[in-house]
């Protein structure tokens, strides 16, 4: 066993993350970036490590047995294996060298079917901005519309602005306003990843990855990203879906103002009728399970959930 094979076990043990070639050469002085890289490429191939993302590799279960003594020493870099019989508590190496690959077409399949989940990913998130777009256009139009309305008004025989006092009007120009912010928070957080980046295919070239390896890296990568996009459109799904209810309540409120101002409202039973449809319709777009998704990869809702298990596994 080269004794650089097991100060690189070592550390990855010690600091129990993913680590690159670069940053095991910048903690391990004694060690050069071009051994190291050679060395990580034969840990691999004895499964003591293994790929999990760009140039990043971390300790296996075979890894940790050997570290743990119950893999016997060998000469790694022979294809023979030595095994002490006096001890049959041991694990063999051979328990760990000779499972068998990942199938290179499984794989294949597998990044293309997640290569078609990330771009129908983006398109919905697209697709949400655009509108997201589209409503904040819209809301900036009847503001100026309102605002040109109010200018004309005092010129207009007939009309005071005076007459226009109803509270229908200020709650439908405040759910304008919550609809143009929402629009705009959603249009400005969709922050998703597309895929391979330039510094993905520099790693490429300086790991030196064969095609099995590069398959097992994209498989790992595309994982993360999906799961990141995920996140981002569980996030922005009930902005999109708060903009539009927004829109509408607006809209709607405004209309019953005016109508109010000008007629008065012959009775209050109309008005609750609305009330009754507009929270029947964040019920039926399912904007409170969309709030519940969102907090569930919220900052504050990891931490609460995670103390939860803590304590539940404390306790429990």
């Amino acid at each position: 066993m080269d004794a650089a094979d097991d100060t690189i076990l070592l550390h990855l043990r010690k600091t129990d993350s993913a680590q690159t070639a670069s940053g095991l050469a910048l903690n391990l002085e004694k060690l050069s970036y071009g051994q190291i890289l050679d060395r990580l490429k034969v840990l691999e191939k004895y499964r003591f490590i293994k790929p999990v993302k760009w140039g990043y590799y971390e300790l296996t279960e075979a890894g940790r047995a050997y570290l743990d003594g119950e893999i016997f020493e060998h000469p790694i870099e022979s294809n023979t294996i030595d095994e002490d019989t006096s001890n049959p508590s041991q694990l063999a190496l051979s328990d760990f060298v000779l499972e068998d690959e990942p199938d290179l077409n499984a794989l294949e399949k597998g990044i293309d079917e997640a290569r078609e989940t990330i771009d129908h990913q983006i398109q919905s998130l697209n697709d949400m901005d655009s509108k997201a777009a589209k409503i904040l256009r819209l809301n900036v139009l009847l503001f100026g519309l309102i605002l040109t309305a109010i200018s004309i008004a005092p010129q207009t025989d007939g009309l005071r602005l005076e007459d226009f006092n109803s509270d229908f009007l200020v709650i439908g120009l405040l759910f304008l306003f919550v609809s143009t912010t929402f629009a705009a928070l959603t249009y400005t957080a969709s922050e998703y990843l597309p895929g391979v980046q330039p510094a993905d295919l520099d790693t490429i070239t300086d790991e030196n990855f064969t095609e099995h390896e590069l398959h097992i890296v994209l498989t790992n990568s595309y994982s993360d990203w999906i799961q990141f996009n995920n996140e981002t459109n569980i996030r922005n799904t009930p902005l999109s879906t708060a903009t539009t209810l927004s829109l509408i309540a607006g809209i709607t409120y405004l209309a019953i103002g005016v109508f109010d101002s000008i007629e008065e409202l012959p009775a209050p039973e109309p008005v609750w009728l609305v009330h009754l449809l507009l929270i029947g319709l964040v019920i039926w777009a399912d904007l409170p399970k969309q709030i519940a998704r969102w907090w569930h990869v919220s900052f504050w809702g990891r931490k609460i959930a995670f103390c939860k298990e803590k304590l539940r596994n404390q306790f429990f």
